[in-house]
């Protein structure tokens, strides 16, 4: 599993501006991780980011600065999300089309080990969780949206939201 980490990505002053973002965002209830039937009741709230909103806010330029501009040489962003998870969720696993690297940020200013909010890893054939994956502010993940993932919630004591945003990249050929 190829899954790569950069810690304090971004200056304090650009992590300030994405919390922000991600606090005043327009959330919309009625994601479904998976799109299964089952499953189909759990609902979160999210704010998808078009081309435009990756662009205004300069998360694919800001993401190029870090080590990752070289894995992202030959890709582009397509658009993104911004999720916000709340105590008591449920997550189900999910994956990316074929293709798309999925970058990972965790905006949160401040967030105790405590409060979980773990993004898990799973593996493709026997659905072991292989990697979990620790809720740490100002860090960036990248990794093939092919990969199985999921959530683990804030616990009951965590005392705010567990925000992430997603941006998505897809071969610049295609």
């Amino acid at each position: 599993m190829n899954i790569k980490i950069v810690d304090n990505a971004f200056e304090m002053e650009y992590q300030q501006y994405l919390y922000e973002v991600c606090k005043r965002a327009n959330y919309t209830i009625g994601w479904n991780d998976n799109g299964l039937i089952d499953t189909s009741n759990r609902v979160y709230f999210h704010c998808l980011l078009n081309k435009e909103l990756v662009t205004r806010f300069k998360i694919e330029d800001k993401i190029r600065e870090t080590e990752f501009g070289i894995v992202l040489k030959d890709y582009k962003a397509e658009g993104g999300v911004i999720n916000c998870s709340r105590p008591g969720e449920t997550y189900y696993t999910h994956t990316h089309p074929i293709n798309e690297l999925v970058v990972l940020y965790y905006p949160n200013l401040r967030w105790q080990q405590e409060w979980g909010g773990e993004t898990m890893f799973y593996d493709k054939k026997t659905q072991e969780l292989i990697y979990s994956n620790e809720y740490k502010p100002n860090r960036l993940l990248i990794f093939d949206g092919t990969i199985p993932h999921s959530v683990r919630p804030p616990s009951y004591i965590s005392d705010q939201y567990r925000f992430t945003m997603s941006t998505f990249f897809t071969p610049k050929n295609n």
